[in-house]
């Protein structure tokens, strides 16, 4: 089988082959045609070219598909480059296919890495020389819960149980910033490069630059915007948080530190930011740094999951790493959603 980039042109093909796979509920904003626009084709800073794949049969039908998310680490020593396949999905009348297009498509970079996926998907990545690298834990805080309980999916006997659960929450977890922190919401480009993650010789972080924030800042199902950091006027860090119905997500942060108390400082200014905002009920977050989640955890965050954080890594390129910085900015959990309120906590 030979991968094809699949240009613009085929984008109504490729909606069909996804809806038939995916067979999904509702409006299925992922496979919008702005959505799939940005996903796929909208110039990204870091790849050339579109990003869907796939393969076709010799009557020109497609028989599987992957998004290349772009996905580099940085070390010490240099950027690797790598890709994270996302909407990958192949037809059940062609066997293998599904796999075959999984190794094609981690060749084109030195790594790849998959988080999380459906069950089948997480055993044709463990079958296809992936090996875990990390865990992202998916942490969530409530953030009104009368707001929450009056638009809550599952309106049962459970509700009201709910709502004082969640009330009594943030109010022995109210989030209060340290004296000296503040955020301020800016432009992407406004960020300085001081404040970006920095790998350190155990750990290595997703590479991240202004032009990636404002390539989020034009996803048509989710509002991403950005926020500087600082504690004493001095520049410490910076958040993303993305908007979907009734969630705000923390998509990317980092700070300048490997202590929790800092982490908690800054997951502190997101619930602000996200409480001024003013458009959601709960807000939810996914790391892998333990500094990251105890910070969460401190100001009010509790765990609802843990996805695995699969690598191909071929060439050792990260031997001696113990530790992989990753946010939900580095697949689609930062911006996918059914277009309906679904709430964790």
């Amino acid at each position: 089988m030979d991968l094809i980039a699949l240009p613009a042109s085929e984008s109504a093909r490729v909606q069909k082959f996804l809806r038939g796979i995916f067979n999904p509920t509702g409006d299925a904003v992922f496979l919008s045609p702005a959505q799939m626009q940005w996903k796929y084709w909208e110039s990204h800073p870091g790849w050339t070219g579109s990003r869907s794949y796939g393969f076709v049969d010799d009557s020109g039908e497609i028989i599987a598909h992957a998004c290349s998310w772009p996905l580099s680490l940085r070390t010490t020593e240099s950027t690797i480059s790598g890709v994270h396949p996302i909407d990958w999905a192949a037809s059940p009348r062609a066997r293998g296919a599904g796999a075959e297009l999984l190794r094609q498509i981690r060749e084109l970079r030195e790594i790849s890495c998959c988080i999380g996926g459906t069950d089948v998907a997480q055993a044709v990545v463990r079958k296809s020389g992936f090996k875990p690298a990390a865990t992202m834990q998916i942490l969530a805080r409530p953030l009104r819960p009368l707001r929450q309980a009056l638009t809550h999916p599952r309106r049962d006997w459970k509700l009201p149980a709910r709502l004082l659960r969640n009330t009594a929450w943030i109010v022995i977890k109210s989030a209060h910033a340290p004296a000296g922190w503040v955020a301020e919401r800016v432009l992407p480009g406004a960020i300085p490069e001081a404040v970006l993650p920095l790998a350190a010789l155990d750990l290595a972080v997703a590479t991240r630059y202004p032009a990636l924030f404002e390539y989020m800042s034009k996803c048509p199902t989710a509002r991403h915007q950005i926020w500087l950091v600082r504690h004493r006027n001095e520049p410490r860090g910076y958040f993303v948080l993305s908007f979907v119905p009734g969630q705000a997500r923390v998509a990317d942060a980092w700070v300048l530190s490997r202590e929790s108390e800092e982490w908690r400082a800054l997951y502190v200014l997101a619930v602000q930011a996200a409480l001024e905002e003013g458009s959601t009920a709960e807000i939810t977050t996914g790391a892998t740094l333990q500094e990251a989640c105890q910070g969460a955890i401190a100001c009010g965050f509790r765990p609802y999951g843990e996805i695995d954080v699969m690598l191909y890594d071929p060439n050792a390129r990260l031997a001696g790493v113990k530790q992989i910085h990753l946010q939900m900015l580095d697949n689609d959990l930062a911006f996918l959603h059914n277009n309906r309120i679904e709430y964790s906590t």
